[in-house]
């Protein structure tokens, strides 16, 4: 896990894109990511007012997104609530050199996954 505030300048390490093209592409992901918090927020003021609530303890990220430097913290400090990122191959088998993306393989993992 990447740890620290999500910051646009981070971002500029990705690919090859150029500088100003990165921080423009930084800024749009943080935007983004402050409409992700604010509906999480709701979603999660929602279900605690139901009568039938548990406590939160902590959840459970996956995806691609997860390795954006940062992002993860972030989210975790703007919602107070820990954040888990999800292994896609905790329970697979004949991955131990998997490629550092491997989150954005979780859905078709867990759909392969026979329990």
């Amino acid at each position: 896990m990447h740890h620290g505030h999500f910051h646009p300048a981070r971002a500029q390490a990705v690919g090859c894109l150029e500088s100003e093209q990165a921080t423009e592409g930084a800024r749009a992901v943080k935007s983004e990511l402050q409409s992700l918090v604010r509906e999480l927020l709701s979603s999660l003021r929602f279900y605690q007012s139901q009568s039938s609530s548990l406590d939160i303890g902590e959840i459970l990220v996956s995806g691609g997104t997860t390795s954006i430097p940062g992002l993860v913290d972030e989210l975790q400090r703007e919602l107070g609530v820990k954040m888990i990122v999800g292994d896609p191959l905790r329970r697979v088998t004949g991955f131990e050199d998997a490629p550092e993306q491997i989150g954005s393989f979780a859905v078709a993992i867990g759909l392969g996954i026979e329990d």
